[in-house]
């Protein structure tokens, strides 16, 4: 039988038959061409199905499922498979099944024999009146996206914070407005042709490398690969730091941490996979680590005056470096106000407080307590999910937790190790961060443009409400628990799904006899109004004022156990009356 492909639908042939004028020489070289084609065909065939099974790797061949109008039909289905299973090619077809899949619905899985043609039964099933619906079979998987980088298995901190679960969504790359999201990250040390980094490193594509001439005018010569404020060039070197008596990297650790490229096969995987990372090296004295902060600060104006086609969207900067005596703020007001300035433009600024079981609130320290808006301070906690004993902490001035024991980083020249300390809690926080800009959200890629404050507030403070409470951080630190990116990113899903459905509060428990709270966001109308409550009457009972820009919930509570029974109106106003509603309560003493 020679098979001729035309597409969808295959021409039978056989060759064995006799033609006429056997001793024809035309009809001997016809019989030659059809044997070829026949040969030619099986293995284009043979190819075909091969690409489709490498395509679909999950797919379960031979397995379809149907959904039938009703069960009576199904002896009329099996009919239509049996007489293909007879016209098929092969000698020897093993009889397809038809399982119901359910009790009480008319679903089936059918399994067909692997010799037979699975498109062709899929096509002619498709069409039968009886079925509903027709798709393949399929393996599933949990949705905690595992990346393939062999020393994954190892980086328990990932899935501590619930990073696998954000995977699924979010790996990071562009905002929703397609802006190529950019981490700063200012240390000294760094090896940025690193094999599982290199691909992530940031370039500024409007400056020509080594020609001596400020080409995008940012007034920065030749800063093609980031900045160098010690040299004041883009050249970065391996450079390694004496911790506890002994040399270590600092800088390549903290960027991997960042962002090593995910599911490359190839050793670790940052939490963020596709974010560019700007290095800012050489930072070992606080003038030039002011002088990295500067570049960053420029390369974000630039990138807002320009409306995007210079400079970079510099949403974060990570910072793991500090004095080791303890500092206050007024005897470094030069260092503390940049995170004013960086804060002004839009960028959030991550950092690392002390390495010592101290409270600085008490006894100092710069950065932590630098106080800016735009500051995020982060301690080290365990694998025991406390924070470390040689972590610092501050009521006012530490905001978060996140893991810094044995981590699993990256080490210069394609090598890795395990560190601990609150330098590698920092760039943790500071991955989240920027991982959260790659949210699917029209709202928030649009308010980096029209008001950069607004949307960095948005991430902080997701940041901080989506911690997992912990009791080491109760008291300790501003949002008392641990980063949980999972949870946060929920908190930023809820947020702009709000302002999409118009649902900008909600209101529980209703009927009420005791208690009565209230969700509202009136971040779109300008943040702030009022919540009136009033009896049947109209006669007002209560009045709230709400001032909330950061871009969560606010929640109002009342005590209703002096309220009369009866209906209430709850009434939402905003400052600018763009927004009004109102809902009933029922209240029940």
């Amino acid at each position: 039988m020679v098979v001729f492909n035309t597409g969808k639908t295959c021409m039978f042939l056989n060759p064995t038959l006799p033609l006429p004028n056997p001793n024809y020489s035309m009809a001997n070289s016809m019989m030659k061409f059809l044997q070829l084609t026949y040969v030619l065909c099986c293995f284009f065939n043979l190819s075909l199905r091969a690409q489709s099974i490498d395509k679909h790797a999950d797919r379960r061949r031979g397995e379809l499922i149907l959904e039938l109008s009703d069960t009576a039909f199904l002896s009329n289905l099996q009919t239509v498979v049996t007489r293909f299973e007879t016209n098929s090619l092969s000698k020897q077809v093993v009889k397809s099944t038809f399982t119901p899949i359910s009790t009480s619905l008319p679903i089936y899985l059918l399994r067909l024999d692997a010799a037979l043609e699975e498109q062709l039964v899929y096509e002619l099933l498709k069409k039968q009146p009886a079925v509903v619906a027709i798709q393949w079979n399929y393996n599933v998987y949990q949705r905690n996206t595992i990346p393939n980088d062999p020393q994954y298995e190892e980086q328990w901190h990932l899935n501590t914070i619930n990073a696998p679960k954000i995977w699924d969504e979010l790996r990071g790359g562009v905002t929703a407005c397609g802006d190529t999201i950019v981490v700063a990250v200012s240390d000294f040390g760094f090896d940025i042709h690193q094999p599982d980094l290199q691909k992530n490193i940031w370039y500024n594509r409007k400056e020509i490398p080594n020609n001596g001439v400020d080409d995008d005018g940012n007034g920065f010569i030749d800063d093609y690969a980031g900045w160098n404020a010690g040299a004041q060039n883009d050249k970065h070197s391996i450079d390694t730091v004496n911790v506890n008596d002994r040399l270590r990297p600092h800088g390549t650790p903290c960027a991997g941490i960042i962002g090593a490229v995910g599911d490359n096969g190839k050793l670790l995987s940052g939490i963020n996979w596709h974010v560019k990372l700007m290095i800012l090296s050489n930072a070992t004295t606080i003038d030039k680590l002011i002088g990295n902060y500067a570049y960053a600060l420029k390369m974000r104006q630039l990138w807002q005056e320009s409306n995007g086609q210079k400079g970079a969207f510099v949403a974060v900067t990570s910072m793991s470096i500090g004095l080791r005596n303890n500092t206050r703020p007024e005897q470094q007001p030069v260092w503390c106000s940049m995170y004013e300035k960086l804060g002004a433009a839009g960028i959030l600024n991550v950092v690392a407080t002390r390495d010592s079981d101290e409270n600085v609130d008490a006894t100092g320290d710069v950065p932590s307590q630098c106080g800016a808006a735009s500051l995020i301070c982060v301690t080290a906690t365990s694998k025991q999910d406390e924070k470390l004993k040689f972590a610092a902490t501050g009521q006012t001035s530490v905001d978060i937790g996140a893991p810094g024991e044995s981590i699993p980083v990256l080490y210069p020249n394609n090598d890795t190790n395990f560190d601990s300390g609150t330098s590698y809690s920092a760039p943790l926080v500071a991955g989240a961060a920027a991982l959260l800009y790659n949210a699917p959200f029209d709202g928030l890629c649009k308010s980096l443009k029209i008001n950069p404050i607004e949307s960095a507030t948005i991430v902080k403070n997701v940041l901080l409400k989506g911690v997992k409470k912990i009791s080491s951080l109760q008291n300790t630190t501003v949002s008392g628990g641990r980063l949980d990116v999972w949870q946060s990113y929920q908190l930023l899903k809820q947020r702009y799904t709000a302002l999409r459905t118009g649902e900008f509060f909600k209101i529980y428990p209703n009927p009420t006899n005791h208690q009565l709270f209230m969700e509202v966001n009136l971040t779109s109308a300008g943040g702030k109004g009022r919540v009136v409550v009033t009896n049947a009457t109209g006669q007002k009972i209560t009045e709230t004022a709400i001032d909330q820009t950061s871009g969560l919930f606010e929640r109002v509570e009342w005590d209703t156990s002096t309220w009369s029974s009866g209906m209430y109106c709850v009434k939402v106003i905003s400052e600018n009356g763009d927004y009004q509603k109102v809902m009933k309560v029922i209240v029940v003493q």
